[in-house]
């Protein structure tokens, strides 16, 4: 199935808790995950409406449009505060022909300081049961499979219990939302090469074109 509209989640704000993490094995680098969704979400709208396709952003309830992302246009220009799980989701119900991408990356603990912890890798969500959601679930796996094959990150196995990669999850943004939506924890925010991977131009342009490859396949352009 086609769908018009992509609608694209970048999670958390600027003062959402818990959200970042401080390596104190590493000069006190700091990764925000905040940041690194809308690295990723910058990348991946702006090449989504170059090639023609719809775009619409249920963080600042907006449909983006080419004229509005100049060259220069980066995270920064994206809303910066966190907006409730039940607000995204009505935003995201009242765009006809649609699925939902959640952009987010991973982490493990509760502490938001201390040494590189081991955890690694990417993965895709879908709620549980078998879904339209899953089969785009399952091309974004396989379009960073490819995309990650000569980078120092990796996609996790994921549950392969009925025979795709995502792990099943009763996520709000998921359950919630009436068309197909997919969730990306993309790489560990907690682990310092992950971490370096997420923070760095390089590998913020090989994540946003391996969702652009995932979700291409599903989308009509204009």
């Amino acid at each position: 199935m086609h769908y018009n509209t992509v609608v694209i989640d970048y999670g958390h704000g600027e003062s959402t808790p818990g959200k970042r993490y401080t390596f104190t094995d590493y000069d006190n680098l700091e990764c925000k995950e905040y940041i690194t969704n809308r690295m990723t979400a910058a990348r991946l709208i702006r090449s989504l409406l170059r090639e023609g396709y719809r775009v619409y952003d249920c963080v600042a309830d907006r449909h983006w449009v080419l004229k509005d992302t100049p060259c220069c246009w980066s995270w920064k220009d994206l809303h910066q505060e966190d907006v409730p799980l039940s607000t995204r989701v009505k935003r995201a119900n009242k765009i006809p022909k649609s699925f939902l991408l959640s952009l987010h990356s991973n982490a493990i603990g509760y502490s938001n300081v201390g040494p590189s912890l081991n955890a690694r890798g990417g993965v895709m969500y879908t709620s549980p049961g078998q879904t339209k959601s899953d089969t785009i679930a399952e091309s974004i796996y396989e379009a960073f499979t490819k995309a990650f094959e000569n980078e120092p990150v990796y996609m996790r196995r994921g549950d392969l219990a009925d025979g795709d990669h995502d792990n099943e999850a009763r996520f709000y943004m998921l359950t919630k939302t009436w068309g197909p939506a997919v969730l990306g924890e993309m790489l560990f925010f907690v682990n310092i090469e992950d971490a370096k991977y997420l923070m760095s131009d390089h590998g913020q342009d090989i994540i946003a074109q391996g969702y652009f490859d995932g979700i291409k396949t599903y989308l009509i352009k204009e």
